[in-house]
């Protein structure tokens, strides 16, 4: 679980675009939910994908959209590592 913390007042729709060390194109989730006054967007990724990933860095970026107008608001790493259980598979 992930609390991302941005500024949040205002947003009408946020999109969040996640890729994996360069993976190119990365991954859009778009009209995520978010608590605007709290200014915190809670990612809960999948476990069983979480523990399918080798070694890895995983980046995300918070877009705020209003109509054909994006403005990036937040970018957060993740340093992935397998849990030792996992690797030794």
């Amino acid at each position: 679980v992930s609390h991302l913390r941005a500024p949040l007042a205002g947003v009408k729709r946020l999109d969040v675009v996640s890729s994996m060390s360069g993976a190119v194109p990365g991954v859009r989730l778009a009209d995520v939910p978010f608590d605007a006054v709290s200014g915190e967007v809670v990612v809960i990724p999948s476990p069983a994908w979480l523990k399918s990933l080798p070694a890895c860095t995983i980046e995300m970026r918070l877009l705020a959209v209003d109509g054909a107008e994006e403005t990036p608001i937040g970018e957060y790493t993740f340093n992935h590592e397998p849990s030792p259980a996992a690797a030794s598979r």
